[in-house]
């Protein structure tokens, strides 16, 4: 990457290589795929049975079933432009099915997993708009009935009623445009059919960058076969495929291991949730596993989660499987859309969400906000993906859906919620996956990744939203699981609450427990939210209880009231004219925490601004924090003075109060000793013994990491950069320097300290190193971290600290960027660390960057201290003899020694330095300051130069002093420099001097000794 010196913000947008179909790739599917059975006869497709056994057949034997079954099918009248409706629950059963569908040039609709979960009007309004369906069930099939009540006419076919006599050799009918309708959810919440076509399919798995070595793999599929993760099995990418049965993960979990071990299996999928209950599972068993020959384990099909990514890495490590973690993003509508990443190690953004790596081949990704612009990088938003080759073809017999899940320019809207940085995408959620509470929207999925990361909660936990029959208003409800036979304990409980109240300031209306096996399933097999939430409605039970309303005690908390009411959103509230309760809204306990009852940092913000705003009192907002209750609000409302409100020097620099809460959303998730007021600042290791490290950076487990590595001898503060909060304009920059300035003279009024700013922000932290310096600070060392170099000048050293692998290194740049740091700074070093871009301060590179700066930092230290600008000028002066009276406005001839006593050269050809002063009376000034005589020559520190000049004495009488110093001219203003102490004293007078009177003395004698005596 080229390093600019006036960067823009990039756009959010990543594209990955051209696509292209493998060499000698058939114009067919079914083509492609008879042409990998004649090459791999021998390969197997294995499925476990309900009863743990394993069934397997060669594709050999798959594709002679196939034509069996499509020499029925024809029997019964299906061929082109008709559609076979799958009812099958065993993989071995699906495969030749699907393949028997496409030799009779029929369309093949996955059904069955729609057909068990969906609801009736659902369910009739999907068969309604089939055409031409045919039923294929096998004997286990529930749901054949229902179906068929639904389907009258459709031709039924009984995989029981086949001789088992295969037809290899089948004559094909033409393959079908549309290969298949796949059941999925789309970008509109609802099951639709997926239109999937012959490009589509052919462009998804047999292209040129899918791996030949696949072909060679044994691999092993836990997702359910008949939906986008698992239709990969028809098509033969791999030596051998097992297939786990539903019933035998959820009674057994550890089948998964147990399948690795015995059939050497080499790739492996699963979602997270059975990534976490795996976890669970191993914990309780004492047995080991050897997993050595698997290479590759992905997680997908839901959002991927550090924690259970990094315990799922360790507990595969323990049984011999090392670095084989890979989650990635796509969708049924696209395929396959990331590149992917090792989830448990590669970097997390903002929300703490894993970059999973850039686009595949053929595919580009864009973020875009809620007007369909797109946004810079960084930001979160809408995720739209360009896929021409893979695209599906529309939803089946929607089309408006179709139309309006595409762009105008050709892109699908996912519906999914991600944001971009530096090239790699990070996933956010479903964009309806959202709970709407107080006007404010809570994707879901986050929420899950924040209770999944939470190391005291350390159990599988997912969000949904919760309503029951005697609210109106929704709220959250978050499902745990549970061992079989264990309660729901209130440590876990009380370990919910508190991350949801630290993170997003919202409380959950309802916890409940979950027995391992029992979670509720979609079609596609992930967990039902909507499931989870009927369970919670049934059950009864809320964490916040009945709390019985009570009257005000005064007009003055009537009004306190009613502005509580309109912080939480409860309702009405009061009227400051009523002297009861409101019967209109919901209640509030007086000493109910504000936070449990879903308020934030910015609700808590805005009620204080309300508060001052309506009694005219002002009290720190720490001591609200404190005890966040009605009752602790109250007793500080009253017991503020209205002096305090009007007290001007309470805040200096104040930031505008829409910024201020944009800030303290990111930071209150932040973890550290809220130390300013406003707790915008934040403190580790304030113990310490070493000078401070105050940092501006740009997430919270970059302060937190940070604060760790360095140990607590080494103090460290925070402040948040505006990333993601506004843009860097010089304004902005000037008003947080100088608010974060002195915020720094607060907490450290004396004495050295460091300066840190980690990428753009180093732009905050440059503005705040030049304030410093104004105010005669010692700041021995700035550094910029990762910085994009930018146009700054700062007159002190600099370190520059770039990640090895980081693309903003200059070694990486087009041009060689030290010339312009050797103009701007007074002094510059560079260095490398470990880890790429946004992942210095990651677990395994802190240590790097912690131990240079460690060393860089006591380094400049040790250094003598450069002087400030009002060091550079120190002087010493002596005046040469001269008359002690004067008349007034004598010009009084001067010879001034001047010495340097300061610690660099001054004055000389370059330098406008000259001699000037001022007099003064009974310790005032008079008159105005003059200078006078040439510059001063060029005089290194400990040396003494002579000035020799002349100056006016005063127009009035009396004893005066003259001041001496030096004067540095800039256009018609004077600038002091340096000490301005008394060098001389003298009397103007108009008497005569007394070189005079002594002449008329003498003159007086001579006329006495020339008179007569007497």
């Amino acid at each position: 990457m080229t390093l600019l010196l006036d960067q823009k913000a990039r756009e959010a947008v990543i594209h990955g290589p051209p696509r292209k179909l493998m060499d000698g790739a058939a114009p067919t599917v079914m083509e492609n795929i008879a042409r990998r059975v004649a090459e791999a006869p021998d390969g197997l497709i294995r499925s476990f049975q309900a009863d743990g056994t394993p069934r397997e057949q060669t594709f050999a034997e798959t594709w002679r079933r196939s034509g069996e079954i499509a020499a029925r099918l024809r029997a019964l009248g299906v061929g082109p432009r008709s559609q076979t409706v799958l009812l099958l629950g065993d993989l071995l059963d699906f495969v030749p099915c699907f393949w028997a569908s496409l030799r009779v040039g029929a369309t093949a609709i996955p059904f069955s997993g729609v057909a068990h979960t969906a609801a009736a009007e659902d369910l009739k309004s999907l068969t309604a708009r089939l055409e031409r369906p045919a039923l294929v069930a096998d004997t286990s099939t529930p749901d054949l009935g229902r179906l068929a009540a639904l389907l009258p006419d459709a031709p039924i076919l009984r995989l029981s009623e086949l001789s088992g006599d295969g037809d290899e050799n089948l004559d094909p009918g033409d393959e079908p445009d549309i290969i298949c309708l796949l059941p999925t959810s789309g970008s509109t919440g609802s099951v639709k059919l997926a239109m999937l076509d012959r490009r589509a399919l052919l462009y998804r798995f047999f292209s040129q960058h899918l791996s030949l070595t696949s072909l060679t793999a044994d691999t092993l599929n836990v997702f359910p076969f008949e939906g986008i993760s698992g239709l990969g099995a028809l098509f033969l990418r791999y030596a051998s495929l097992t297939q786990l049965h539903p019933r035998t993960l959820t009674a057994h979990p550890l089948a998964i291991f147990e399948a690795i071990e015995r059939f050497a299996i080499r790739t492996a999928h699963m979602t997270n949730s059975m990534a976490a209950r795996l976890v669970e599972e191993a914990a309780n068993e004492e047995r080991s596993f050897d997993l050595s020959s698997l290479k590759m384990m992905g997680l997908g099909g839901e959002t991927v989660t550090r924690l259970v990514a990094t315990r799922f890495d360790a507990l595969l490590r323990r049984n011999g499987a090392e670095n084989v973690l890979r989650a990635g993003y796509g969708t049924t509508e696209t395929s396959s859309l990331l590149a992917g990443a090792d989830p448990s190690t590669c970097p997390l953004d903002d929300a703490g969400a894993p970059i999973l790596g850039g686009a595949v081949p053929g595919v580009s990704l864009r973020i875009v906000d809620d007007a369909g612009f797109t946004v810079s990088e960084g930001e979160a938003g809408h995720v739209e993906a360009f896929a021409p080759h893979t695209l599906f073809a529309g939803y089946w017999k929607e089309p408006e859906l179709s139309r309006d899940c595409m762009t105008a320019d050709g892109w699908y809207k996912t519906g999914d919620l991600g944001a971009i940085n530096d090239g790699g995408f990070s996933f956010r959620g479903r964009a309806k996956q959202v709970l709407v509470v107080g006007a404010r929207k809570f994707s879901l999925d986050e929420i899950d990744a924040c209770l999944q990361s939470d190391a005291d909660i350390g159990r599988q936990t997912v969000s949904f939203v919760f309503r029951d029959s005697a609210d109106a208003t929704d709220g959250l409800g978050v499902a745990i699981a549970v061992s079989e036979g264990e309660a729901l304990d209130s440590v876990s409980t009380d370990a919910i609450r508190r991350a949801l109240v630290r993170r997003y300031g919202l409380a959950p209306a309802v916890v409940t427990p979950v027995r391992s096996g029992e979670w509720p399933l979609t079609a596609t097999g992930k967990v039902d939210r909507r499931a989870l939430a009927e369970r919670a409605a049934k059950a009864g039970v809320r964490l916040d209880g009945e709390i019985a309303p009570r009257a005000p005690d005064s007009v003055d908390e009537e009004i306190l009231a009613s502005l509580w009411r309109e912080a939480l959103n409860l309702g009405r509230g009061f009227s400051p004219n009523d002297h009861k309760f409101s019967e209109v809204g919901d209640d509030f306990g007086r000493d109910e925490n504000f936070f449990d009852r879903g308020g934030d940092s910015l609700r808590a913000a805005a009620l204080l601004t309300s508060v001052d705003k309506q009694f005219k009192r002002q009290f720190p907002l720490r001591d609200f924090f404190a005890l966040p209750t009605f009752n602790n609000l109250l007793r500080l409302v009253q017991g503020a003075s209205v002096a305090a409100a009007n007290d001007q020097q309470a805040s200096f620099w104040p930031l505008s109060q829409d910024f201020r809460r944009r800030m303290l959303s990111y930071v209150e998730g932040w973890t550290g000793e809220r130390v300013s007021e406003d707790r915008l600042m934040l403190g580790a290791n304030r113990q310490g013994s070493r000078p401070p490290l105050f940092c501006v950076i740009n997430a919270g487990h970059e302060f937190g990491n940070l604060a760790e590595a360095l140990g607590p001898e080494q103090p460290v503060y925070a402040f948040r950069s505006s990333y993601l909060v506004s843009d860097y304009g010089e304004d902005l920059i000037q008003a947080l320097a100088l608010r974060y300035a002195n915020d720094i003279q607060q907490v450290r009024p004396e004495g050295p300290l460091f300066l840190l700013g980690q990428c753009q922000a180093g732009t905050i932290a440059i503005a705040m190193a030049q304030h410093l310096l104004r105010r005669g600070r010692h700041l021995p060392l700035l550094v910029l971290v990762d910085w994009p170099t930018q146009l700054a000048f700062y007159p002190g050293d600099v370190l520059l600290l770039y990640g090895r692998d980081s693309i903003l290194n200059p070694k990486f740049a087009s041009f060689n960027p030290e010339p312009a740091w050797r103009r701007m700074f007074g002094g510059f070093s560079c260095a490398e660390v470990e880890g790429a871009h946004a992942e210095l301060y990651l677990e395994q590179n802190i240590a790097s960057l912690a131990g240079e700066l460690a060393q860089r930092l006591g380094r400049a230290l040790s250094r003598s201290r450069k002087p400030s600008p009002l060091e550079d000028c120190a002087v010493e002066f002596a005046v040469g003899k001269w008359a002690a009276r004067v008349l007034p406005g004598a010009r009084l001839p001067l010879e001034i020694s001047v010495k340097n006593i300061g610690k660099t050269a001054i004055g000389g050809e370059l330098s406008s330095l000259r001699l000037g002063g001022w007099w003064i009376r009974d310790g005032a000034a008079v008159g105005a300051r003059f200078v006078e005589g040439a510059p001063l020559p060029s005089t290194a520190p400990g040396n003494v130069s002579t000035l020799k000049t002349t100056v006016s004495a005063p127009e009035n009488q009396g004893n005066f002093e003259l001041a001496l110093d030096l004067f540095e001219e800039r256009g018609h203003s004077l600038t002091v420099l340096g000490p301005a102490p008394a060098c001389a004293r003298v009397k103007v007078t108009r008497r005569a001097t007394p070189i005079r009177e002594s002449l008329r003395s003498l003159f007086s004698a001579r006329k006495a000794d020339r008179r007569p005596s007497a």
